[in-house]
C-alpha cells in the first residue's frame, strides 16, 4: 500500500512540471508575434512619407510668372540694319556672306579700292536710330552704334541725323516707362568738328521684358513715325 501511494505522488509531481514548461513556450511565442506586428506598422508609415514627398515634388512651380516668359538677367539687343554679304568682282565674280556682326572692310577687286560695310546677321531690317541696348535686371544701358568713321552715330539712311531716341520699356505685369535718351552732342565750327557720345545708364522701377523705339530727333525724311519693338 505504501509503495502504491509513493507511485501516485511521483506521477502527480511529474504532471505539474510539464504544465509549467508549456506556459513558458506560449509566452515566448506571443512576444515574438507582437514585435513582428510593430515592425510591419513602422514600414507602412515610412511608405506614406515617401508618397507625400513625391506629391510635393510634383507641385514645383515652373520658371516665370504663372508659367510665362522670364527675361534673362543680362541681355544685349542691337537695333540695326546692314547687309548679309557683298560682291567680289575680280578675279572672279563671287558673293561672300558675312560671318560676323558689325563693320567689315574688304577689297572688291575694282579700282575703287577698299570698302567698308555693316554686316547684320539677325535678319531684321531696322529703320530709324541704330542703337545698342543692354539690360541687367532693372538697369538698362543705351548707346548709339557709331559710324565706322567715328564722327557720328550710324544711321539707316545717310541723310538721317539721330541725336536722341525715345524708348518705351514694358514689364511682365503691364507697367511702362518712357525715357528720352541723348545719343550724341556735337559742335560744328570753322576750325574743328567736336562730338561727344553718351553712354546712358538708367535704373527702371521694374525689370523690363521688352522695349520699343519710338519717334526721335531726325531729318524726318523717311519713316518718322515707325516703331520698332524688341524682346529681351
Amino acid at each position: 500500500v505504501v509503495f502504491a501511494i509513493a507511485l501516485l505522488a511521483m506521477a502527480s509531481l511529474t504532471g505539474c512540471l510539464n504544465g509549467d514548461d508549456d506556459s513558458s513556450v506560449d509566452d515566448k511565442t506571443d512576444d515574438t508575434t507582437s514585435d513582428t506586428t510593430e515592425d510591419n506598422s513602422d514600414t507602412t508609415e515610412d511608405d506614406s512619407d515617401t508618397t507625400d514627398d513625391t506629391k510635393d515634388d510634383e507641385l514645383i512651380e515652373p520658371v516665370g510668372t504663372n508659367g510665362g516668359y522670364s527675361p534673362p538677367e543680362n541681355s544685349d539687343i542691337r537695333v540695326d540694319s546692314g547687309v548679309r554679304g557683298y560682291w567680289i568682282y575680280e578675279p572672279d565674280m563671287e558673293y561672300v556672306l558675312c560671318t560676323k556682326q558689325g563693320y567689315h572692310s574688304y577689297d572688291d577687286g575694282t579700282v575703287s579700292g577698299e570698302k567698308t560695310i555693316y554686316c547684320d546677321l539677325d535678319n531684321r531690317w531696322d529703320n530709324g536710330p541704330q542703337i545698342w541696348v543692354n539690360k541687367t535686371e532693372k538697369t538698362v544701358t543705351v548707346e548709339c552704334i557709331k559710324h565706322h568713321s567715328g564722327d557720328y552715330c550710324k544711321s539707316y539712311y545717310m541723310f538721317d541725323d539721330y541725336n536722341s531716341v525715345n524708348l518705351l520699356f514694358h514689364s511682365q505685369e503691364g507697367f511702362t516707362e518712357r525715357i528720352k535718351v541723348d545719343l550724341m552732342a556735337r559742335n560744328d565750327n570753322d576750325d574743328d568738328y567736336l562730338k561727344y557720345f553718351f553712354k546712358n545708364e538708367i535704373t527702371l522701377q521694374f525689370e523690363p521684358v521688352w522695349f520699343s523705339v519710338e519717334e526721335s530727333s531726325t531729318s524726318e525724311l523717311y519713316f518718322p513715325e515707325q516703331t520698332i519693338s524688341r524682346v529681351f
